[in-house]
């Protein structure tokens, strides 16, 4: 059976539905230039103000702070990833040594289960018992 063409509305259709996506992503490029030319500018500014440029200066007094506060950000994230692995550390050995703690007891007790069982088969069989 042959099949029917569609029609020329569905492929005008799809023609605008892709035309608009192009469009979007055009406005989204665009935008996300915008972003990065803001954020230089942003960079440069701060990095002029820091260097003495443009009339605007840090004195001294700020330079010495960032060069105190910069290291310490750097050790404070540098400790929460170092507690966060040793603290998964830690749980998995928890983990682990509860449950080798639980085979060990569950084998204690298959142990004392066969020798009560032993036991009462042997007093069971013993006739000078009763």
């Amino acid at each position: 059976m042959p099949r029917k063409k569609n029609s020329g509305s569905s492929d005008g259709k799809i023609l605008a539905i892709l035309k608009k996506i192009g469009s979007f992503f055009v406005f989204l490029k665009d935008k996300i230039v915008d972003f990065f030319v803001f954020l230089k500018d942003k960079i440069v500014d701060i990095w002029d103000a820091f260097m003495g440029k443009n009339g605007r200066k840090f004195g001294i007094r700020y330079k010495i702070l960032l060069g105190f506060i910069i290291p310490i950000i750097f050790i404070t994230v540098g400790g929460f990833a170092s507690y966060s692995k040793a603290k998964q550390g830690m749980r998995d050995r928890y983990e682990k040594s509860t449950l080798e703690t639980i085979k060990m007891m569950s084998s204690q007790m298959d142990i004392v289960s066969k020798f009560i069982v032993s036991e009462s088969a042997k007093f069971a069989a013993d006739q000078d018992l009763v």
